[in-house]
């Protein structure tokens, strides 16, 4: 997954609410919008990098594991 820019997620949402009738003007509340649009990308880049990493372990366990599986196999013949 490629990650989600800063603005990214602002823009898109902008986009979608200004289809609906609504235009984020500058002012308090489009400022804590893109704010809290910062943050939920911060927060979905962050949990897809850990989610990898999770991934990338688990796949070592489980290498790890066939590997002692397919020796014990072995020496036991």
């Amino acid at each position: 997954m490629r990650p989600i820019q800063k603005d990214e997620l602002y823009e898109h949402m902008s986009q979608f609410l200004k289809a609906k009738g609504i235009e984020m003007k500058d002012g308090t509340y489009p400022r804590s919008v893109k704010a809290g649009c910062s943050l939920l990308a911060d927060a979905i880049n962050l949990s897809q990098k850990s989610i990898t990493l999770a991934k990338a372990e688990i796949d070592r366990n489980l290498e790890r594991a066939a590997d002692r599986k397919s020796t014990r196999l072995n020496s036991s013949h």
